[in-house]
């Protein structure tokens, strides 16, 4: 009687272990980051579209670059040197035009943060928001501005 309890104690933890990996697998994607890749050794006002990008194939501007998000998904912006040492200051996302998609038509970031962090809470499928993305170069006081859009699924 003790070997058949270990054994059904040991067949429930096997289960148990079996259902919580296959939750796992077969949880939603993950919410979006959207990395703004920079070449910060030669970035100025009149080159961002040459110096910045989302990782978009040649060709698409920055300002073409859409990103597709759910409603209620979270959205991280962070800002990426490809030169390395320097570093990318997300400072704000700003509402331009269109669908009002982000739960705020300003988002900042904190005082120690690089990132900016929102949510999808409105719009309905197909609908587009144009956005601007402030940045800085750690060393540099100049702000940086593109202006991508996100869609709504």
């Amino acid at each position: 009687m003790k070997i058949m309890k270990q054994f059904s104690i040991m067949m429930a933890f096997v289960l148990l272990s079996f259902n919580i990996n296959y939750c796992q697998e077969q949880s939603p994607l993950a919410d979006p980051t959207i990395t703004l890749n920079v070449d910060t050794d030669n970035i100025n006002q009149q080159n961002l579209d040459s110096t910045c990008n989302f990782g978009q194939v040649d060709g698409k501007s920055n300002e073409d670059y859409t990103t597709k998000v759910d409603l209620g998904d979270e959205i991280t912006w962070e800002g990426k040197s490809i030169n390395g040492s320097d570093k990318v200051k997300i400072i704000m996302i700003k509402y331009e035009s269109g669908a009002e998609i982000l739960n705020n038509n300003e988002l900042t970031n904190s005082l120690f943060s690089r990132k900016v962090n929102g949510q999808a809470i409105k719009g309905m499928s197909g609908e587009v928001m144009k956005y601007s993305i402030s940045f800085k170069i750690t060393g540099n006081n100049e702000t940086f501005i593109i202006d991508p859009k996100i869609q709504v699924n």
